[in-house]
């Protein structure tokens, strides 16, 4: 006589359900947490490379009177390609002069794996031909583009000394300048709007900054007259004639603004 069938126990629509649901909340978690840890590992990375960018400049400092790079740029020999020949302000300028001055000529400092705006964050390897005949930004090939159609992530303050005050930017992370709420540019930020920046002082050091305050009585900048601000233009006096210089995300534009401090 056969056997009654026995019914093993198995999950209702329910549980299975519930199940799914509890992997899914588990895999966004985890993604998330990854996604975080590659965002932080990229910021990092932005760090050590405007720390890098600050202390060349103290190193060209040092062998140019105290001069950082400025608008006349020039050095034993060779002269800083196009953007010096035509008077021109900008973050070109200042990296081919770390690229000549004392040879910091690594491209990848200048830009973001991070970028948001940006519109070409990989190509040339070197800002500037430093020997040869043809002393030039590095150009590009067929297969990859040369220093200058490059988004740069890091605007800079040409004209300064080591003598100005140490609390004095000497670069940033684009899109700050424009602002004098002390909030980056969603539209021209590396880390978009809310996302905050890097600075490198003149005395070295580096800070991420999430934004500089709602108001300048609340900022967390230095001013020229030694109050707090949130606009990075007020940390150095008008009469000294330097340059705030940061570049469109496009690459085709520099921004240029004078310092507003008294």
């Amino acid at each position: 006589m056969p056997s009654p069938r026995r019914h093993l126990p198995g999950f209702t629509l329910i549980e299975l359900l519930t199940v799914v649901a509890i992997v899914g909340v588990l895999a966004a978690v985890v993604l998330g947490s990854i996604s975080q840890v590659r965002d932080t590992a990229r910021k990092s990375v932005d760090q050590s490379n405007l720390r890098q960018i600050g202390l060349s400049s103290l190193q060209y400092a040092a062998q140019n009177s105290g001069a950082l790079p400025g608008p006349t740029l020039t050095a034993p020999g060779p002269t800083f390609g196009e953007a010096s020949k035509r008077g021109e302000w900008s973050v070109d300028a200042f990296a081919a002069a770390l690229a000549v001055g004392c040879g910091q000529n690594d491209a990848r400092l200048w830009v973001s794996p991070s970028d948001k705006n940006g519109r070409v964050t990989t190509g040339a390897s070197t800002v500037y031909r430093t020997t040869g005949a043809a002393r030039e930004f590095t150009p590009g090939t067929d297969s990859s583009p040369g220093f200058r159609p490059l988004s740069l992530a890091h605007g800079v303050t040409l004209g300064l000394k080591t003598s100005d005050q140490r609390t004095i930017p000497i670069a940033f992370t684009r899109g700050i300048v424009a602002s004098s709420m002390g909030i980056w540019s969603d539209t021209l930020s590396v880390y978009g709007g809310y996302g905050g920046g890097f600075l490198v002082f003149l005395d070295g050091h580096v800070q991420f900054y999430p934004n500089f305050g709602p108001s300048p009585s609340v900022g967390k900048l230095i001013g020229s007259d030694g109050n707090r601000t949130n606009d990075i233009k007020e940390t150095v006096k008008i009469s000294l004639g330097t340059k705030f210089c940061e570049e469109f995300p496009s690459g085709q534009y520099c921004a240029l603004y004078s310092g507003l401090g008294k």
